[in-house]
């Protein structure tokens, strides 16, 4: 007597038993999973590129002043006298470095017992350049654009000088001068941490 197998069975020797999934349908599980992992591929391409572009935007300046050289001891005489120079360096943009140009212009003071101090010629109102100037018998740094001028030590003045030595209108500059900071190396070259500051601001902050 033969025995008949189990009606719902599935036997290892026979393949047409196994619960596989029809080939139509595993096909099209492979295209859809194709299709999202080739979308994403697409979006990362010029979302890198995006961040190969925007990232020199938002990279920082480091803590470390950069220094750069102005001038030398022997043309910088310790007569307590302000004298003007130029700062040339090279400048960078987000992409490109541009060689040795003229980032801007600082007064250097040098007195009897060497010390020296730098000061940004930028008047701290709205960024007009400052010129030094002899208002009767006093020596002081005098704004073009608008009512302000500052003592030769760089603070501000209560009150402007008129040409004629008599009192004008309140300086309306929010703050002093913006100093820098000064260096002497070796040789005797005086170098100069150059920075630009925001104006319109009672405290000095770095653009």
């Amino acid at each position: 007597m033969q025995d008949n197998p189990a009606p719902n069975s599935c036997c290892s020797t026979q393949p047409t038993c196994n619960p596989a999934q029809p080939p139509e349908r595993r096909s099209f599980l492979k295209c859809f999973f194709a299709s999202i992992l080739g979308g994403i591929a697409l979006l990362a391409s010029p979302i890198a590129g995006l961040g190969f572009f925007a990232a020199p935007l938002c990279k920082t300046g480091g803590s470390d002043d950069k220094f750069t050289k102005v001038t030398n001891l022997k043309t910088l005489p310790a007569d307590g006298k302000p004298r003007k120079f130029t700062v040339i360096d090279t400048q960078k943009d987000a992409w490109t470095k541009y060689p040795m140009l003229p980032i801007g212009n600082v007064f250097l003071i040098r007195n009897a017992d060497d010390q020296i101090t730098a000061l940004s010629d930028i008047c701290p109102h709205l960024a007009c350049g400052v010129s030094l100037q002899t208002i009767g018998d006093k020596q002081l740094y005098n704004c073009p654009c608008h009512d302000s001028q500052f003592e030769p030590d760089g603070k501000t003045m209560a009150h402007t000088l008129k040409a004629d030595g008599s009192q004008g209108p309140k300086s309306i500059s929010p703050r002093a001068l913006d100093s820098l900071t000064v260096k002497i190396d070796p040789s005797g070259d005086v170098l100069v941490a150059y920075k630009k500051f925001k104006t319109g601001r009672p405290t000095k902050e770095v653009e």
